[in-house]
């Protein structure tokens, strides 16, 4: 019954444009990589005019923000939606009388009441918090940018002079206050944080914003993370790679712990291990970072290379090509490269007021800064690949052959190295391995 619920609710919602393009979250065609490109993309924008715009960006943590909505309100706001009849008294119904228990070490509490939050595990939990935190806008003015993933929540300001956006944004929190606290919600001014995004390094240093949030100062970073990208004061992408490299690498010990030199598990099941544990953390939200530097993607490659030869059972000094080859494994530039032109190409198909198509309508082609941008990175690919806008060739994946050709690394592996079984490492197959 809640499915249905959520299909038909959903489905009014979208028709009648009830949700604002500025939530993200818990929407078909909709994810963190559509938030993130609308932030990032507008900050380049400003990069590449002359005099180039400074954006001084508010990141805002609400603290517990699903477990403290307040129902009855949540009860008006989808009435003032204009949800009546049945299926208002049917969601009333569905929020009222809740209880919950704790069970610790075989011992079950007594029921409490619930009297705040949404039912945990629903389906329906998800859109009616949506729904919940839909009225934020009428409280962030017009020349300000608001982006939502459910309770991460980003306003900037773009502009030459770094005070009128101080100004703007000194305005702004003033007004989420007040929303926050018609809803009940609590702002967590100890993690809320702001950043400048700015190529001019002296000013970007020296200037500090006196910005406040329930009369608390909000302290400035440098390396502010969003919806689990790290981002740097020049979109550069440098630390964000560094991190994901260091935890990608620590999940490479799962490949380590499956096999050895001459046991464990096959090399189909080691790739599939890569594939399905460690390639995502590679490649999250891979058409923000694409643009970064050719040394700084290169980190991600090494993490490729070294669970490619594990796959295969070489030793360190093998190739990394002939590795990646040997596995079946695609270089990850080319999977980057495939994944921003997918990524644009969805675009494309996007109606007017989704919240990646707005960026995507205003950006022009621009030359003035050397670094590039999603877009005009993909405008580079198509023309060295010469696709049309409306072509696409995926990027099919080769699969490690069951009866490999003879004398080949793999092959010899595979007869070396039988599933859960232990056999002695002779002279003869290393030197095999190694040439």
């Amino acid at each position: 019954m809640e499915r249905v619920i959520h299909r038909r609710l959903m489905n009014w919602l979208i028709e009648n444009k009830k949700l604002y393009f500025y939530q993200t979250a818990f929407r078909t065609h909709h994810s963190t990589t559509d938030q993130l490109f609308y932030l990032n993309q507008s900050i380049i924008d400003g990069f590449q005019e002359k005099p180039h715009k400074k954006t001084l960006a508010v990141f805002l943590d609400i603290s517990a923000a699903f477990d403290r909505v307040w129902r009855q309100k949540l009860v008006h706001t989808i009435q003032g939606t204009g949800i009546n009849g049945k299926a208002l008294l049917w969601i009333n119904d569905f929020l009222r009388g809740r209880k919950f228990s704790v069970r610790f070490n075989g011992a079950l509490s007594e029921s409490r009441r619930m009297w705040a939050g949404v039912p945990q595990g629903s389906v329906l939990s998800p859109l009616l918090f949506l729904i919940f935190m839909n009225t934020i806008h009428h409280h962030i003015p017009p020349d300000t940018n608001i982006a939502c993933y459910a309770d991460d929540i980003a306003v900037w300001h773009s502009h030459n002079d770094t005070t009128e956006s101080e100004k703007a944004l000194n305005t702004t929190p003033k007004g989420i206050s007040e929303w926050a606290e018609n809803l009940k919600l609590t702002i967590n001014a100890d993690k809320t944080n702001y950043c400048i995004f700015s190529t001019d390094r002296r000013h970007r240093s020296s200037f500090n914003a006196n910005i406040k949030i329930q009369n608390s100062q909000i302290k400035k970073v440098d390396l502010p993370t969003y919806l689990g990208v790290t981002l740097d004061p020049e979109l550069r992408f440098s630390k964000h790679i560094e991190q994901t490299t260091n935890k990608a690498l620590g999940k490479l010990n799962i490949l380590r712990k499956l096999c050895g030199t001459s046991w464990g598990s096959r090399p189909q099941t080691l790739k599939s291990t890569f594939c399905t544990v460690i390639r995502p953390v590679l490649e999250y939200a891979t058409p923000i970072w694409t643009p970064a530097s050719f040394s700084v993607r290169r980190k991600l490659d090494s993490v490729q290379h070294r669970a490619a030869k594990i796959i295969i059972g070489a030793v360190s000094s093998t190739n990394n090509e002939k590795a990646e080859q040997e596995c079946g494994l695609p270089p990850l530039e080319s999977r980057c490269n495939l994944a921003t032109i997918k990524f644009t190409n969805k675009l494309r198909s996007f109606h007017l007021d989704h919240i990646s198509r707005r960026v995507f309508d205003k950006w022009k082609h621009s030359t003035r800064l050397k670094r590039s941008s999603t877009l005009q990175l993909d405008s580079e690919i198509r023309k060295e690949l010469n696709l049309e806008h409306s072509f696409l060739e995926f990027l099919q994946e080769p699969l490690i052959p069951k009866n490999p050709p003879k004398n080949t690394c793999l092959a010899m592996f595979q007869k070396r190295r039988p599933c859960n079984s232990q056999t002695k490492r002779t002279g003869n197959n290393s030197n095999t391995l190694s040439r």
